[in-house]
């Protein structure tokens, strides 16, 4: 009975760590929210979710360029309304990591890119773009998997492997970078 209640007890335990996260980001951290997606994804764990309230005042930017270096999702605090990130999105691979970004908008500047930084070793990192408004997209790096669905790109889409469906892309190039 003991290990019995004992092992419900660290399954339990185990399960709870397990579990992914909310963290939300808020126009001047409103309601105890996060004032910065940078702050959020600091504080975020892998397997978490980043909800971005889209900015209603000013320039209605999160002016920032991105840094992700862990396995997150971004979506939108309001349903179809996009948040704009003014800023280079720059994803870190690694083996396992997956990112996906729903309902991003990086306004019509063309120097804002969502990009790979380099070759992921030991297995594949994915990207997955789902109803955004972008710039350019360049994932040709070794081991990146890049689906992307219902998106607008004003610029360029540079890709090694992966699907892209059903989006309006100006002009698209896939890329055989190595033996992927």
């Amino acid at each position: 009975m003991n290990k019995q209640l004992f092992f419900i007890a660290v399954a339990s335990l185990i399960t709870t760590l397990a579990s992914a996260t909310d963290l939300y980001v808020r126009n001047l951290g409103a309601g105890g929210a996060y004032a910065t997606v940078s702050a959020a994804i600091a504080a975020a764990s892998d397997g978490d979710r980043i909800i971005i309230k889209p900015k209603t005042s000013g320039t209605g930017a999160y002016v920032e360029n991105l840094t992700i270096n862990k396995s997150l999702t971004f979506v939108s605090e309001t349903i179809y309304n996009r948040y704009f990130i003014q800023g280079t999105i720059n994803i870190t691979p690694q083996a396992g990591r997956v990112v996906t970004i729903s309902g991003l908008s990086s306004g019509n500047f063309t120097i804002y890119n969502v990009t790979v930084s380099a070759a992921t070793t030991g297995g594949r990192t994915t990207v997955n773009l789902y109803n955004c408004f972008l710039n350019n997209v360049d994932t040709t790096q070794a081991n990146t998997t890049t689906n992307m669905s219902g998106c607008t790109v004003s610029g360029y889409v540079f890709f090694s492997h992966g699907r892209i469906t059903g989006n309006n892309i100006q002009r698209i190039n896939a890329y055989n970078t190595s033996v992927d």
